[in-house]
This record gives structure tokens, sequence and C-alpha cells, in this order.
């Protein structure tokens, strides 16, 4: 089988997926534009097989406190139902995936040092720009897209 297509995912409400192909091709997509996930991991679900190739999913791990921020109240319902929703989706499609601390992903990231919080937020934002213009990361892909790299650096060694 040839190498697999890697998917990012920040299940935030204001999240977003990244997908990096084996052949260098990358797409992102954010939450708030798309509406939902489903059909795009169908798609590339299909698009896997009918290319001979794998697909696995990293979706950020969420604990209930993340980077800093407590996720209570309506926030957290709303993250859960989110990351919920994504998980049900990948199984549905039986797209192999697993999830990951921001901490393990985030390793490694120069320049963060114990930023919590909106600051964290604003330099991984800062980092990913550095490192992916071309993508055109927002707020909301920016993580996704630092995942999908994580993920892809992570399956080549």
């Amino acid at each position: 089988m040839k190498s697999a297509i890697v998917i990012g995912i920040d299940p935030g409400a204001r999240g977003g997926m990244a997908v990096f192909y084996p052949d260098g091709k990358r797409a992102v997509y954010s939450y708030q534009n798309e509406g939902g996930y489903s059909d795009i991991l169908r798609e590339l679900s299909d698009a896997a097989r009918a290319e001979g190739c794998g697909v696995h999913a990293y979706v950020e791990y969420l604990t209930g406190v993340s980077s800093g921020f407590k996720l209570t109240g309506r926030q957290g319902f709303v993250m859960g139902a989110s990351y919920g929703k994504i998980g049900g989706a990948l199984e549905a499609l039986q797209i192999p995936h697993e999830y990951v601390a921001p901490q393990k992903w985030q390793a490694g990231l120069n320049g963060l040092g114990k930023s919590k919080g909106a600051e964290r937020k604003k330099l991984l934002f800062r980092i990913c720009r550095q490192r992916h213009p071309d993508l055109k990361p927002t707020l909301a892909t920016c993580d996704a897209i630092l995942i999908a790299e994580y993920a892809a650096r992570t399956r080549a060694s």
C-alpha cells in the first residue's frame, strides 16, 4: 500500500481540518465555513481507496482543560459535542485515527515557552503562518495544520 493521506483535526467548534496527501498536495477546511466534516471525510476515504493508499486521522485530544482554557458550561458542551461527532464520523467511515495531546503535537515548536490561553494561540498562529504561508492559515485552521504537520513528520520517522 502507498503512503497515507494524513488528516489533522482541531475538534473545536471554531476548529479546522488539514489534509496532507502523499503527493505533497495539501488542503485546509474551516469548521465555520464547511459546516461539518462528514462529507469531507467520506470523500477522503473514497479517494484513498481509489488511489490504493491509506488514510489516517490525528485528532487533538481534549481533557476539559487545554492550553490554559477551561472548558466548562456551554463552551465545554459544544466542544464535547463537536469532539464526539468527529470521533463518530471517523468510526463510521472506518478511518483509522488516534488522539494526540496538545503537549505532544506542540513539542518542538520553538517560541511557545510557557505561554497559555489566547497568548499561546497567537504564537501557534504565527508559527503556522511562517511554516505554511501557502495554506493561508487562520486562527480557526492553524492548529489543524500543525497537527497534520506533526502527524506527517511522525509517520515519516
